[in-house]
């Protein structure tokens, strides 16, 4: 019998005999204590790439019934592994880096070296050949590390991808793009929605996640305790003229009277005053733990996403005195969120769309919900229908007409991994990973 090895995410790991390639069929499996993300197999051992369980190794001896015979705490959220001899290298997310294990005894996994290739870093695969490791990684490329001393790895080269699309804004005929690294924001003529042209690219955040626009002004947040006020009057310039320090990594950003209201992973929610860019000061903030994707802004309140705690309702009447008034926990992982008169449209990842009634802000419940089958990640509204992104399925354009038997209405298979929708009339803009699609709904 000939097999292979899947790493099935939250699934374990999975045998599947392949003597009949026309008819692979699976022969055994076990659960992992987290998610399966790569696996490498060497003698009668699987290797397990198994995301913040570390490196999970499983003797698949007996095909029928795999065991697990050790488990290893790896420095970040294990995800890509080879193997080479008696040696794993995993490729770890959250500034996982990679890291080199000892296998020799696959009972005791030991730490030879651990390889800090960049910063940050995420470490989304590993392949070995001869004497160099190649690691991909999530933010700028494809590094090649020199692993002839183990116990001292080091970058032989580099090869430059293109950036990860991370936000879109369109205000008025200008689209503004941003991006991860060198690619940082593009302004894009977007009169001609049929032949949107570039006018300028540049850096100046290197690691920016959300931004918000107001005339020349671009108000960015990124991987730190800061929100960026930058000019783009020039677009080949992103001139950063003030930083306001914020508690926390500031994420998601958007703008409002004077005020710019953002949040930041592990702090909560801030107001800050941008009456002044150039003076610009925190006036307001509500603490709260975990991570916040998106927020979407209606009437005296915020309706923000939580990865931990769902939809989280914040009162915003007095910019100087926010408060939390409400939280509605969510079945599955909250993403984004969008408001359309009394309803709040979450993308709940493996849980699909989530839509809650708001029409009462302090006791907000769900009313709505469907399945998709993959992990919807981002959603904007319009009218009676709403747009999330699936990183597996693409685009589904949902009737929402009816907020407890959603139906979807229209789909769109993207080519790469979309990760942010935006409605501009009857245009859907889609971050597709490393490019933009404008698609025309009708």
């Amino acid at each position: 019998m000939r097999v292979g090895f899947r790493g099935s995410g939250q699934d374990g790991l999975k045998v599947i005999d392949v003597t009949t390639p026309s008819s692979p069929a699976e022969v055994g499996s076990i659960e992992t204590p987290y998610s399966a993300r790569g696996v490498a197999v060497s003698g009668s051992n699987a290797y397990v790439a198994d995301g913040s369980a570390g490196l999970q190794v499983i003797d698949v001896g007996n095909s029928s019934s795999p065991l697990l015979e050790a488990t290893f705490a790896t420095a970040g959220n294990a995800h890509g592994i080879a193997v080479r001899g008696e040696v794993a290298f995993v490729g770890g997310l959250y500034d996982g880096r990679l890291e080199v294990i000892d296998i020799s005894d696959p009972t005791s996994p030991s730490q030879i070296a651990l390889h800090f290739y960049q910063w940050p870093n995420e470490a989304w695969d590993v392949t070995i050949d001869g004497d160099l490791a190649y690691v991909v990684d999530y933010f700028v490329g494809i590094f090649v590390v020199d692993i002839g001393d183990l116990a001292n790895p080091k970058v032989e080269g580099f090869h430059h991808t293109p950036p990860f699309l991370v936000d879109v804004e369109v205000v008025e005929d200008r689209l503004y793009s941003l991006g991860q690294m060198s690619y940082g924001l593009a302004t894009v003529d977007f009169s001609d929605s049929t032949g949107p042209r570039l006018l300028g690219k540049t850096g100046g955040v290197r690691f920016p996640l959300g931004v918000a626009i107001r005339g020349t002004t671009a108000y960015v947040t990124g991987r730190g305790p800061y929100l960026y006020i930058a000019d783009v009057s020039d677009p080949n310039t992103l001139e950063v003229v003030a930083k306001v320090t914020v508690p926390g990594s500031t994420r998601a950003v958007q703008l409002r009277e004077n005020h710019a209201y953002l949040t930041s992973d592990h702090a909560g929610f801030f107001i800050i005053d941008v009456s002044d860019p150039a003076s610009a000061e925190i006036t307001g903030s509500v603490e709260m733990a975990g991570f916040f994707y998106d927020f979407a802004i209606h009437g005296d309140h915020a309706y923000v996403a939580n990865n931990e705690f769902g939809l989280q309702v914040i009162d915003i009447s007095d910019p100087n005195a926010p408060k939390l008034e409400a939280e509605v926990a969510t079945p599955g992982t909250a993403y984004g969120v969008a408001i359309q008169t009394n309803h709040a449209y979450l993308a709940d990842g493996e849980s699909g769309l989530q839509i809650v009634d708001i029409s009462d802000p302090g006791s907000p419940v769900i009313v709505g919900s469907l399945e998709l089958g993959g992990f919807i990640n981002a959603v904007a509204a319009a009218g009676e229908y709403v747009y999330v992104t699936d990183e597996e399925f693409g685009v589904r354009k949902i009737r929402v007409s009816d907020p407890a038997a959603p139906v979807v209405a229209a789909s769109y298979d993207t080519p790469g991994e979309p990760t942010e929708v935006t409605v501009s009339g009857d245009l859907v803009i889609v971050n597709d990973a490393f490019s933009l699609l404008v698609l025309r709904s009708k």
